[in-house]
């Protein structure tokens, strides 16, 4: 969703011709050994309708700063990982 020229602490940074395995293995590398996650959701910025997102991070608190990283604060989203919300709590 977005670009930036530099990586975060503790992300990993794919390196040209990786397959998305070896990728996937980086990035459960540099936390802990978990792997990202799919995250939806549904932004409302101002009066517009709502707008479905999706980001790939590792928890809930990742994927909500990654929403506000793109699209700024205050606006109103929900955000949810489809196979934690489906699991008996």
């Amino acid at each position: 969703m977005h670009d930036r020229a530099t990586p975060g602490k503790n992300e990993a940074v794919p390196e040209v011709g990786m397959r998305d395995d070896e990728i996937h293995d980086a990035w459960a590398h540099a936390h802990d050994g978990t792997r990202p996650k799919e995250y939806v959701g549904i932004i409302w910025i101002h009066d517009a309708p709502g707008v479905r997102i999706r980001v790939t991070a590792h928890d809930a608190k990742e994927a909500g700063a990654m929403v506000v990283r793109e699209y700024g604060e205050g606006h109103v989203y929900t955000i949810w990982n489809e196979d934690d919300r489906n699991r008996p709590r």
